[in-house]
């Protein structure tokens, strides 16, 4: 089952068969996969997401989370092509990114009789490989939800063993995050001190 935004409340609604809406066209939503699952994927997308080349989808945020991890005094090297994880630090830990933009959900609800249909921006994220979860194939999983309309990104720095499905939902809303990963929010010292045990545990 997928982890849900339990705060999420719809950007745009239409009242059931009246035609009206307030929603935004369907942007791009894309799962960053490269080295575990055959490259990105992605849905029905907008003429300004087609423009996201595998480099803004992948690479240059992976160089992004490189960055930052090494700005904490981590080494970091890229993992192999044939890799099931993107990142090594200290020759010890694997992180796998998950880069994903913003797509629309449905969802309908009745009121009073009368039947409405929200649709709000919702960013997904795969965590099973082939549709399984039971080979440990790397530690942290960074969870990066793109904004490009906000200019800001969301992201969640979750342990596999934390990882209690096989997908995760983010979804816009009025209201917090507060679902099952909210406390991994920009949780990125926890890769940092799980690097730094696997040190003093091999010295």
């Amino acid at each position: 089952m997928s982890e849900l935004d339990d705060s999420t409340v719809g950007r745009g609604w239409e009242p059931s068969g009246t035609g009206a809406t307030r929603s935004k066209k369907p942007a791009e939503t894309c799962r960053s996969n490269a080295n575990h699952g055959g490259g990105v994927k992605c849905g029905m997308a907008s003429k300004s997401a087609k423009a996201i080349n595998r480099i803004d989808k992948h690479e240059r945020p992976m160089g992004n989370v490189a960055k930052r991890l090494r700005g904490m005094g981590l080494e970091v090297t890229e993992g192999a092509t044939t890799s099931s994880y993107d990142l090594l630090i200290n020759d010890q830990i694997r992180v796998t990114l998950r880069v994903a933009y913003p797509g629309l959900r449905r969802h309908r609800v009745t009121v009073g009789g009368r039947s409405y249909r929200y649709r709000y921006e919702t960013w997904h994220f795969n965590f099973h490989h082939h549709g399984r979860l039971d080979e440990r194939y790397t530690d942290f999983f960074v969870c990066m939800a793109m904004d490009p309309k906000e200019g800001k990104d969301r992201v969640y720095v979750i342990p596999w063993s934390q990882v209690s499905g096989k997908t995760f939902s983010l979804h816009s809303g009025r209201g917090t995050y507060r679902g099952r990963y909210a406390p991994f929010a920009d949780a990125w010292d926890s890769i940092a001190l799980a690097a730094r045990g696997s040190m003093r545990r091999v010295a």
